[in-house]
C-alpha cells in the first residue's frame, strides 16, 4: 500500500509528555549539606569564640576558704560577603502564541529554568569553595594501590585493598581531637557513592539475613549507619561545560572527592558548623530565590522578563571540622 504523503499532515504536539532535563533539587548538595543562615546585610561580622580558650582545662583545686581559679575565653569575628547573581528569560507575545503545550504555561516553562539555573550555580560554586583541597584542616589523596603514606589513602574504588570504613573512622579521630566534635556527615559525589555501596567491606556490615530472592540493599540510610555518620549527602548534579551552539559536553559539577564534617541540624550561636551558606534575600521579598516578572515593551508588546536573583556566600567557618578525601576513585 502506498504511503501517504506526510506534507499533507501537520504533527500535533503532546499534551501530557515533554522531554525537559530539568534535573531534581536533591541532585544539588548546596542545599544539603551545610545549614543557610539568612541575613538582613549584603556583608557583615559575625564572632568568633576562640577555640584554644574553650578547649584548655583550667579548673583547679580550691583550699578551704581560697579564691576559684580564673579563666576566660577571647571573641574574635569574620565577616561574610554575598554575592549577586541573576539571569533573566524574555517571553515575547510571540512565543506565547505559538506555545504549544497544554500542560505547563511558558511563563511556568521559563521559572523552571530559572530555578534551574540557579541550583546549576550554586552547586558549582559549593563544589569550588568547599569540595577542593587546602580548604579543610586535613587533605588525603587517593593512590590506586600500595602503602599509603601519612597523607594519602587507597582509593574506594579498589575493593581488594581500600577500608573506607577505617579511613573515615581515623578521619573522626582526627577532627574530634583538634575539636572536642566527631563529624557527623559526608558529602561525595555519585561515583564514589557508587563506589562504597559496591565495597565488600561495607556489603559485609549490611548483608544481615539477606537472601538471593531478597538481597540487601547498601540504601543511603544503611551506608549511613555503617559509617555512624548522621547524614550522606550525594551531588549528582551535572552541567554543560560548552557555550550555547557548540557540540554539548557535560560535566558533573563535584569531582570524584569527600568530605566528612561536622554539620548541625540549624545554624546557632553557641554550636560550630564546618561551613555555613549566608542567604541574603535582597528584594526584601522573604525567599532565598527571588523571581521577578517585568514588562519590557521596547522588546515588543506583551514581551515580559522573567528574572531570578540570588545573593550568598559559602563561607569555611571552622575548617578543623572538616577532612577531605580528594580522588576517592579512579
Amino acid at each position: 500500500m502506498a504511503q501517504p504523503d506526510r506534507a499533507q499532515y501537520i504533527d500535533n504536539i503532546l499534551s501530557d509528555f515533554a522531554v525537559a532535563h530539568f534535573q531534581s533539587r536533591n541532585n544539588f548538595a548546596a542545599l544539603q549539606m551545610f545549614p543557610s543562615v539568612p541575613v538582613t546585610k549584603e556583608s557583615a561580622k559575625y564572632n568568633i569564640f576562640t577555640r584554644d580558650d574553650l578547649m584548655r582545662d583550667e579548673m583547679q583545686r580550691r583550699a578551704n576558704g581560697g579564691e576559684s581559679a580564673g579563666g576566660g575565653f577571647s571573641v574574635s569575628n569574620d565577616s561574610y560577603n554575598c554575592d549577586v547573581f541573576a539571569l533573566h528569560k524574555l517571553v515575547t507575545e510571540r512565543d506565547r502564541k505559538n506555545w504549544n503545550l497544554p500542560g505547563i504555561t511558558i511563563e511556568e516553562a521559563a521559572t523552571q529554568y530559572l530555578v534551574q539555573q540557579a541550583l546549576i550555580r550554586m552547586e558549582r560554586q559549593f563544589a569550588s569553595d568547599f569540595m577542593g583541597t587546602g580548604v579543610w584542616g586535613t587533605d588525603l589523596t587517593g593512590i590506586a594501590s600500595g602503602t599509603p603514606s601519612a597523607s594519602q589513602f587507597v582509593r574506594w574504588d579498589n575493593q581488594a585493598d581500600s577500608d573506607p570504613v577505617t579511613d573515615i573512622d581515623n578521619a573522626k579521630l582526627v577532627v574530634n581531637a583538634a575539636t572536642g566534635f566527631t563529624p557527623n556527615a559526608l558529602c561525595v559525589d555519585l561515583a564514589t557513592y557508587m563506589a562504597l555501596r559496591r565495597h565488600p567491606l561495607i556489603i559485609d556490615r549490611v548483608t544481615g539475613g539477606s537472601t538471593s530472592s531478597n538481597p540487601a540493599v547498601v540504601s543511603r540510610q544503611a551506608l549511613a549507619t555503617v559509617f555512624e555518620l548522621e547524614k550522606i549527602v550525594v551531588s549528582s548534579a551535572a552541567y554543560a561545560t560548552n557555550v550555547e551552539g557548540e557540540t554539548v559536553a557535560t560535566a558533573r559539577a563535584v569531582g570524584k572527592n569527600a568530605l566528612l564534617a561536622y554539620v548541625p541540624a540549624q545554624a546557632s550561636l553557641v554550636e560550630p558548623a564546618a561551613g555555613m551558606t549566608f542567604l541574603w534575600d535582597a528584594a526584601g521579598s522573604g525567599n532565598d530565590i527571588t523571581i521577578y516578572s517585568i514588562d519590557d515593551p521596547h522588546k515588543g508588546v506583551g514581551t515580559v522578563k522573567h528574572e531570578i536573583e540570588m545573593a550568598w556566600d559559602n563561607k569555611v567557618t571552622s575548617s578543623v571540622l572538616g577532612y577531605f578525601f580528594s580522588g576517592t576513585v579512579s
